[in-house]
């Protein structure tokens, strides 16, 4: 009896954000929706609206049921200043909240989503939303976003390791360091007339998602590097906008993270 009664207290929740976010959506007219997902990393979040809003894009951020103080205050402060819409689950669905059922299916055919804690690229074309709409087009992929190099003149990177679970048949689970897992996302690169492209998967890093291209993988996806190359701050100390406290206490909240504490 409890599980049913959460399986319907959860169904509801969903239901509110879906209303949540289709309003929202309505509200750009015809403006392709930029999804952020948030959860306890209000610093990240206010860095990649700004981001957005820099280049002419009113996002929209779906916040996880945060309990940090400070990322609830920033995200009003986002939401009084009307720089991006905020919509609020009463519960943490994780990192891909925008592609449970109900939800998904109140977003259009294109949509663009992704975790807060990217540095754009400077030199990010101003119709970057076109052009990787175009790339999904071009190779019938579900996703096209950012890469994300890890080698970067200038920068240390960070020497946390991340849970790889890899193996379906046989289980094969270790740590890894930040080249050892990305450096795999590297190695297909395809072919196109103008831009430096690699068939590699993506989960929330950002990516425009065009649901025409689906075909059952969540993951089916390609990198676009070059001006289009992000740098994923917590990679970075110098650019990690958390301290090691906080990115401690996050960690250890954000069931969906696979980077550990130490």
């Amino acid at each position: 009896m409890k599980k049913i009664l959460h399986r319907y207290i959860y169904k509801r929740h969903i239901q509110n954000l879906a209303a949540q976010i289709k309003s929202a959506v309505a509200s750009l007219d015809d403006a392709v929706p930029i999804l952020i997902v948030s959860y306890n990393n209000g610093v990240y979040v206010d860095h990649c609206v700004r981001q957005f809003n820099a280049r002419s894009v009113k996002p929209i951020v779906i916040d996880n049921a945060s309990r940090d103080v400070e990322t609830r205050t920033i995200l009003a402060d986002i939401a009084a200043a009307k720089k991006a819409f905020v919509v609020r689950s009463a519960v943490n669905m994780g990192a891909r909240t925008g592609f449970q059922g109900p939800i998904y299916d109140v977003l259009p055919e294109i949509f663009g989503y992704t975790d807060p804690d990217l540095l754009f690229n400077e030199h990010l074309p101003v119709d970057f939303i076109q052009q990787l709409i175009d790339v999904c087009g071009y190779f019938k992929c579900f996703k096209a976003g950012f890469a994300l190099p890890y080698q970067v003149n200038g920068y240390n990177l960070t020497d946390r390791r991340m849970k790889s679970n890899l193996g379906n048949i046989v289980p094969c689970e270790r740590l890894v360091t930040v080249p050892q897992w990305e450096s795999r996302f590297w190695n297909k690169p395809l072919r196109h007339d103008r831009l430096e492209v690699y068939a590699a998967p993506i989960d929330t890093t950002f990516a425009i998602c065009h649901k025409k291209y689906y075909n059952g993988d969540f993951f089916d996806a390609v990198r676009v590097a070059g001006n289009f190359s992000a740098l994923h701050m917590p990679w970075f100390p110098d650019l990690d906008l958390l301290s090691s406290q906080r990115r401690s206490a996050y960690l250890k909240g954000n069931k969906s993270s696979t980077w550990v504490t130490n």
